[in-house]
């Protein structure tokens, strides 16, 4: 079988959704946990509350990765990419190689009107029954996420019954980079008026804690927002296909490194990173100036039995 039709591809789709998703549900708790400690004093985050709110959001990830390859019909009905005929040039019942459920339908309740059923694979597997040759209604199914060799949830895709999902996704992203960015600015508030009320004494942590929140957010803001704004784009604006480059580029390169740096910004490594990367280039630069100004030396080795006296005989 192919990569995209085989359980590897289901394997690799469902962890990169745990990873991808993970990072923004635990930016997302971590932000509201912070916000509480630090702008209402009064107010004591029990640790064992902590544990189940994060216990939670890791299973209701683990279950929105999951849940798209349940082999259930009214699931797969949403979330599969597609179902079409193994050998549709010997099946005369249907017209094309993909195969229409409004169709199969009416020809199941047609041979079986005393059972009806939901599933496409329970009405296939009936249809096998009124004729000899049962390979011609062999199907092939695409998963979730077999959609593409890259085996990743795409939010691009083109299909009626994943409308309602997309759109339910969007507002459920949109709302938790909303709760991130209220609850950092919250923060850097707080810690303004603090500073001003408590005057020189205090020591001045607003800049880097401004400079901290806002590389977070907005690595945020940017990766979740321009995928978005893509799909709402391709989705309800655009009359011509994804093209795939576009997706690849969100998959592979977007989200992941947005994963990555939201834990190097949160706990604030990117200062050591940036002084590093500082230091490197400053002594770069030192020695690239040094070679610049210093003589060049006299390759020429001198000989010592030359005689210094223009004057001197060869003889």
């Amino acid at each position: 079988a192919e990569w995209p039709l085989r359980p590897g591809c289901v394997i690799l789709g469902v962890i990169f959704s745990i990873s991808c998703h993970g990072s923004l549900l635990i930016i997302s708790l971590m932000s509201i946990i912070r916000s509480l400690k630090c702008t209402m004093t009064f107010i004591d985050v029990p640790k064992k509350a902590v544990i189940i709110a994060s216990t939670v959001i890791c299973l209701f990830n683990i279950a929105h990765s999951i849940v798209p390859v349940i082999p259930h019909a009214a699931i797969q009905r949403v979330f599969r990419s597609a179902i079409y005929l193994s050998h549709p040039e010997e099946n005369p019942f249907f017209e094309s190689s993909i195969i229409n459920f409004s169709h199969l339908e009416k020809m199941h309740n047609i041979v079986h009107p005393n059972n009806p059923k939901s599933s496409i694979r329970g009405m296939i597997d009936d249809l096998k029954t009124i004729t000899s040759n049962d390979g011609i209604f062999n199907v092939t199914e695409i998963s979730y996420y077999g959609i593409s060799p890259l085996c990743i949830n795409n939010l691009f895709k083109d299909q009626a019954s994943y409308t309602n999902y997309k759109i339910s996704y969007i507002v459920v992203i949109s709302i938790l980079l909303l709760v991130v960015s209220a609850a950092y600015i919250a923060i850097v508030i707080k810690e303004r008026r603090s500073r001003s009320k408590a005057g020189a004494n205090r020591p001045d942590n607003s800049a880097a804690l401004t400079v901290k929140v806002s590389l977070m957010i907005g690595t945020q803001l940017a990766s979740w927002y321009s995928l978005i704004l893509a799909t709402i784009y391709f989705s309800w604006m655009s009359d011509g296909p994804v093209p795939a480059l576009v997706f690849e580029i969100f998959a592979l390169v977007v989200i992941p490194i947005n994963s990555l740096l939201n834990p190097i910004f949160y706990s604030g490594l990117y200062k050591k990173l940036t002084g590093l990367m500082w230091r490197l280039w400053r002594n770069y630069v030192r020695k690239l100036f040094q070679s610049a100004v210093e003589p060049i030396p006299n390759t020429e080795a001198a000989d010592p039995n030359a005689s210094t006296d223009p004057n001197a005989s060869t003889d």
